[in-house]
């Protein structure tokens, strides 16, 4: 297999490399049954996130109880009532799904903040600094 860059036009892939279905990617959500700990079984929608939604998703990582709240867009100790294996198939889901592009958007941002910090610490050319009162 060739290496080199992937098309744009390529799907997502999840971080191990396997390509997110074009069907998921169309319908916005890959679907699946959660098992609750009292026996319950639930489908659940895992969202493919917009990038407006990013920062919300690494700050929803700090526990996997959020994260998978976050993901399934359900209320806060929803998770509390899972399986730990539907738990972590449910985590494991969303980041196959979500985490190559914020990694991707976080990357961006890094990168544009310390650009923006940059620009502000060197003067324009053409102009002094204010003088300090």
């Amino acid at each position: 297999m060739a290496e080199g860059p992937v098309p744009d036009s390529a799907p997502a892939a999840d971080p191990a490399g396997a390509p997110v279905s074009p069907l998921v990617v169309a319908l916005g959500e890959e679907t699946f049954e959660v098992v609750h700990v009292d026996g319950r079984r639930e489908l659940v929608g895992i969202r493919l996130l917009p990038i407006a939604e990013f920062a919300d998703y690494l700050a929803a990582l700090e526990t996997e109880e959020t994260h998978a709240e976050f993901a399934a867009k359900r209320p806060p100790g929803w998770a509390a009532t899972l399986r730990p294996d539907s738990l972590l198939e449910l985590l494991d889901r969303s980041l196959r799904l979500n985490f190559p592009s914020v990694r991707r958007w976080a990357e961006y941002r890094t990168k544009v903040l310390a650009l923006a910090d940059a620009l502000r610490l060197t003067p324009r050319s053409g102009s002094s600094p204010s003088p300090r009162r």
